[in-house]
């Protein structure tokens, strides 16, 4: 079972604001390795992306292939559609930008990584 809370900007102690968030997601953590990455991770993501959007004011992303069948390989343009709407929340939200560990990817080529998904989840919580 997946439950979230909506997103809220927070200050943890003077200058240090997070999303605080508390979201459940499947197979929390990824393994690098053992998990595969697939559907139900990114749309988990998608859902927690809107929520973040939504807290700050900005509408819901449109993304690339909207609906994400299971068995369907996760590309990299769901994982740049994610980073870039995400980081654009958090910016709005006075948050910083998520500095990504594998910041190009190129579609059709870069496939989906644990430490993709990894990223993004923590830039929700």
């Amino acid at each position: 079972m997946t439950r979230r809370r909506l997103p809220a900007a927070a200050c943890r102690g003077p200058n240090a604001a997070d999303a605080a968030t508390t979201i459940f997601f499947t197979n929390d953590p990824l393994i690098a390795g053992s998990t595969t990455v697939n559907a139900v991770h990114v749309t988990e993501l998608r859902q927690a992306v809107n929520a973040m959007r939504a807290t700050a004011s900005l509408g819901s992303s449109s993304f690339a292939d909207p609906v994400l069948i299971a068995g369907v390989p996760v590309k990299a343009v769901h994982i740049q559609d994610l980073r870039t709407a995400l980081n654009q929340a958090r910016t709005t939200l006075g948050l910083s930008a998520i500095v990504f560990t594998d910041p190009t990817l190129t579609v059709g080529t870069t496939l989906a990584k644990t430490a993709h998904i990894q990223e993004l989840r923590s830039g929700v919580k």
